[in-house]
């Protein structure tokens, strides 16, 4: 079977998916077609001021909206149709969707935050590997251009796509 991918992205509560929940979800196949775009209610959480403050989501901005759980069968769908899943820092987002639906996905993950990092190889100097960068910072200098605000789940998973690809084809 041929290489079928998706990338995904999302914002949440906070940075704890034990804990924190998600409030927008999207996900974008690999030839640009949006699959899901939500924004989500999140179940115990009223009250994110530090997230708000990065992504601009509030609880007013998501109170009147569904509860995540309820597109749990359309989004099972819609991943298990795919057998590569890319993002960039790929495991944050994936650790919040395999704690919510308690999920056990054989998907491969590709995480375009690492191969940005393995592509730039900037030493870290708190450990043997190398630097890893933010999305925007990723994208900018691929020559990503956008008006749009990033923390923003739709636009970052343009972004993504694009330095994706981009990357695919540079090494």
């Amino acid at each position: 079977m041929s290489e079928r991918w998706i990338c995904l992205d999302c914002e949440t509560t906070g940075l704890d998916p034990n804990k924190d929940e998600i409030v927008s979800l999207s996900i974008v196949n690999q030839d640009g077609e949006i699959l899901f775009d939500e924004l989500v209610k999140p179940i115990g959480t009223t009250y994110f001021p530090r997230a708000t403050a990065i992504h601009g989501i509030s609880w007013h901005t998501v109170k009147a909206k569904p509860f995540l759980r309820e597109f749990r069968d359309k989004l099972m769908r819609i991943i298990m149709d795919y057998n590569t899943i890319v993002g960039y820092n790929i495991s944050f987002d994936m650790d919040f969707i395999y704690n919510f639906f308690n999920w056990n996905l054989s998907n491969k993950l590709v995480d375009v935050m690492t191969m940005y990092s393995d592509y730039k190889k900037v030493p870290n100097h708190f450990n043997d590997g190398y630097k890893f960068f933010k999305l925007e910072e990723c994208a900018s200098s691929l020559g990503y251009k956008t008006n749009n605000k990033f923390h923003n789940s739709l636009e970052d998973v343009k972004a993504t796509i694009y330095c994706y690809n981009k990357l695919k084809g540079m090494m």
